[in-house]
């Protein structure tokens, strides 16, 4: 059986749990701050396992692929390991980065109460606290594919928000210009520069969805 896990990169002294986060995926490898995440790791790692990363106050924030199995320290290069000494205490994996992601703490745990099926709050605060949670095959694909739901939600909700407000400037400019509402039924063939009432009806909504398409 395939078994993926969930990361929690936690508050340090020397940096914010985000901090930590960015730190260890800039440099590719995930860190192993504890005996028991070390121990687990070893056991229940496969060749096709991957690691989902949840930050706190920040949410599920990224999903890497583990290319490696657990590793000392000291085979990380000098200048990283001093980087990382406090994450990567008892060992590291060699990872490479899927997809991050931008949330937040209150939709991340929903997401997870859900998709782990833990009982109440509580207990998923407590498991989050050990630093890892290992994941069945389908845990991880749910897990992942709610958070891209949710991600590409927000960003309809963002580009409503955006358009709205430019529909009404151009609403606004066409009703400036005084459009003559009268216009006769040949005047478009009699001028060739007037469109009749009808075709004002059509072009208008058809020229504010091209604007606002194209900004």
């Amino acid at each position: 059986m395939i078994s993926h896990f969930l990361f929690v990169a936690g508050a340090l002294r020397e940096r914010s749990s985000q901090d930590s986060a960015d730190l260890q995926l800039m440099h590719q490898v995930w860190g192993l701050p504890s005996a028991l995440i070390r121990d687990n790791l070893r056991q229940y790692l496969t060749d096709q396992s991957c690691g989902l990363v949840y930050v706190l106050k920040a949410g599920l924030y990224a999903r890497f692929q583990i290319l490696s199995g657990v590793l000392p320290l000291d085979g990380l290069d000098e200048l990283v390991r001093d980087e990382l000494r406090t994450e990567a205490r008892y060992g590291f994996v060699q990872i490479k980065l899927i997809q991050r992601w931008t949330s937040s703490p209150e939709d991340s745990l929903v997401i997870l109460h859900r998709v782990l099926e833990v009982p109440d709050r509580a207990e998923l605060t407590r498991r989050l606290n050990l630093g890892m949670h290992r994941l069945t095959q389908q845990h991880a694909l749910v897990a992942a594919r709610r958070r891209v739901a949710d991600f590409h939600r927000q960003q309809l909700v963002a580009v409503r928000a955006l358009v709205r407000p430019r529909w009404r400037l151009v609403l606004e400019r066409i009703d400036a210009r005084h459009v003559d509402l009268h216009a006769h039924r040949h005047d478009f063939v009699q001028h060739r520069h007037l469109v009749a009432t009808a075709q004002v009806a059509g072009i208008l909504p058809f020229f504010v969805l091209m604007f606002a398409s194209s900004a």
